[in-house]
C-alpha cells in the first residue's frame, strides 16, 4: 500500500523530490500526533466556545448618501450606450469588436459598427 504522502501527492498530481517528501512527511507526522493528542483529551461537559456569526449586527438606515453622475463618469470611456460602458469582445471571438452602441453619438467618430 502506499505511503499517505504518495497518495496525496498522487491525488493532487504534484511531485516533490526526495529531500522535500521527507521534510513533509515529518510535518505531516507531527500534524497526526497533534490530532491524536487532541482526541485524548475528555471533552464532555465542556461548551463550545462562542462563534462570532452567532451575533447579530447592527443595521443602518438604508437611504440614497451620493447621487451619481453617470454621464460625467462616463466622459472619459471609449465607448458607452444607453448608460452602459460597451466593451470588445474577448470570449470566443477571434475577432475582438465592439459591440454595437445604442446610440451612434455616444461612439468617437459618432458612427456605430456592427458587431
Amino acid at each position: 500500500m502506499d505511503k499517505p504522502l504518495e497518495t496525496l501527492m498522487r491525488l493532487a498530481a504534484i511531485r516533490f523530490e526526495a529531500h522535500e517528501r521527507a521534510l513533509l512527511e515529518a510535518d505531516l507526522d507531527k500534524i497526526v500526533s497533534m490530532i491524536d493528542a487532541m482526541l485524548t483529551v475528555d471533552a464532555d461537559g465542556v461548551e463550545p466556545l462562542s462563534n462570532p456569526l452567532d451575533g447579530t449586527q447592527p443595521l443602518r438606515p438604508d437611504r440614497v448618501t451620493e447621487i451619481v453622475d453617470r454621464d460625467r463618469l462616463q466622459v472619459g470611456a471609449p465607448l458607452t450606450g444607453d448608460g452602459h460602458y460597451l466593451v470588445p469582445r474577448v470570449v470566443d471571438d477571434a475577432d475582438a469588436t465592439f459591440r454595437q452602441p445604442i446610440d451612434a453619438s455616444a461612439r468617437p467618430g459618432g458612427e456605430a459598427r456592427d458587431s
